[in-house]
């Protein structure tokens, strides 16, 4: 999920977008995302992130990205807490 900063606001008004969100994290998906603090807290999700989220957003050593990728073969984040 790739949003840019004038876009967050919008995007973060859409219900769809945050049933998005909450579907692709209570089925466990690993979650990518740059400037999306606000539509996490709109979804009811700030304080359920975990090391399943990437930011991606401010990534300059490609480490993150690489961690993502490699996490992302597993297919899900099984030790997600799943009553999120």
């Amino acid at each position: 999920m790739v949003l840019g900063q004038d876009d967050e606001d919008v995007v973060t008004q859409f219900p769809q977008a945050q049933n998005f969100l909450r579907d692709a994290f209570a089925q466990g998906k690993f979650i990518g995302h740059s400037v999306a603090a606000k539509l996490f807290a709109a979804s009811g999700l700030a304080e359920s992130m975990d090391d399943g989220c990437f930011d991606l957003g401010m990534v300059d050593d490609g480490e993150t990205i690489a961690k993502f990728v490699a996490s992302c073969s597993g297919l899900r984040h099984w030790t997600r807490n799943w009553l999120a």
